[in-house]
């Protein structure tokens, strides 16, 4: 773990998790990660932040993350929005059960 990891839990404020905030305290923490890696990427360090321990760091983006059964997808800027977004077409009932199974990365979608 660098300084630079580091730094960007000194710099994230109360602010930074009113932004992002969904209406689900369980993700509070998570998106407080999300704040500081957004520090981190912005500095040029997105090669430094372990995505390996959730604990200590958020979903990178592109990351569907299913919470109290509702889906939130991690934008390019560590955003949660929620999965699907009303213009998209609605996962299969297979995808979903996939998605809250192996809380993986959203599913490919079909032709």
């Amino acid at each position: 773990m660098t300084s630079a990891t580091q730094c960007d839990h000194a710099v994230t404020s109360y602010e930074d998790g009113l932004e992002r905030e969904v209406g689900i305290d369980s993700l509070l923490p998570r998106i407080m990660e999300a704040c500081a890696d957004t520090y981190a990427f912005k500095w040029g360090f997105k090669g430094e932040v372990p995505t390996d321990r959730p604990e200590h760091h958020s979903a990178q983006p592109g990351t569907v993350v299913p919470v109290e059964g509702v889906a939130f997808r991690v934008d390019e800027q560590f955003f949660f929005r929620r999965y699907p977004e009303p213009d998209e077409p609605a996962p299969t009932a297979a995808e979903v059960r996939a998605l809250f199974r192996n809380r993986a990365r959203a599913p490919r979608r079909r032709s």
